[in-house]
């Protein structure tokens, strides 16, 4: 049985859960399954009304915050490059954005130095 499932999933190359389609994807079966659930309720509640869809790339999103000097971060991505990081294009995303990328800009242990740990941990 679990070979027959993973000959499934290698035959399917659409049911990869990386990149925004992904992440959308695996959000969208996250809202279905939590539909008329009293978890929905709480999902609704803890995103502001958005699905866990439409959350799934923020990690990717907040990698658009740069920073010169690793103390003071600004969202600075082209929106336009990136569609599925349009619905975060108030200015409390972009703050929470660069707070979420400050505490967290150092705080892994980079192998050879080649990217900044927000990269890393998303």
């Amino acid at each position: 049985m679990l070979s027959s499932i993973g000959l499934l999933l290698g035959a399917c190359p659409a049911a990869l859960a990386w990149n925004a389609p992904g992440h959308k994807q695996v959000g969208a079966i996250a809202d279905r399954l939590v539909d008329n659930t009293n978890a929905r309720k709480q999902v609704e509640a803890n995103l502001g009304g958005r699905t866990l869809e439409t959350v799934s790339v923020w990690p990717d999103c907040a990698k658009g915050v740069t920073t010169d000097d690793g103390t003071n971060s600004k969202y600075a991505e082209d929106l336009n490059s990136y569609p599925e990081c349009r619905p975060f294009e108030t200015p409390d995303d972009h703050s929470q954005f660069e707070s979420y990328i400050a505490r967290n800009w150092d705080q892994c242990r980079m192998p050879n130095c080649t990217e900044h740990c927000h990269n890393q941990d998303h």
